[in-house]
């Protein structure tokens, strides 16, 4: 539930009704409509304040595009196994990378590595920066 969660300053619920509308307004009116890869898609999403490129990663992913939400887990993670910091679309690209190597699909391969991060108990957590 929503409620009065906050994003940026603003209600989620707000940012997701505007999102809504923006997607609407590019022909997008059910999950089988949207494109992850369809700039003008992304854009109407990315342009309400407080969602960006990492949201709209994620929500391509929970409508079943194959992805990866480089988020703090899994840039913790990949930044980990490499021993060095990385950004987020290096993560993100790294993350694709070993899926495909894996032959696997890179949102089971994101579930697995922030599953996993979230379970370490702070003993194992090590700062690589």
């Amino acid at each position: 539930m929503l409620n009065d969660q906050m994003i940026s300053g603003r209600t989620k619920a707000s940012a997701i009704q505007e999102a809504a509308q923006n997607l609407v307004s590019v022909g997008v009116v059910a999950a089988q409509d949207l494109e992850g890869t369809n700039l003008d898609h992304k854009e109407a999403y990315t342009k309400v304040h407080g969602l960006g490129a990492v949201t709209w990663e994620y929500f391509c992913m929970l409508l079943g595009t194959p992805g990866v939400k480089a988020d703090t887990w899994i840039v913790a993670a990949v930044s980990r196994a490499l021993g060095r910091q990385v950004s987020p679309q290096e993560a993100r690209q790294i993350v694709i990378g070993a899926a495909e190597a894996l032959e696997t699909n890179p949102t089971e391969l994101d579930h697995a590595l922030w599953t996993y991060e979230r379970s370490r108990t702070v003993e194992d957590v090590v700062d690589v920066s």
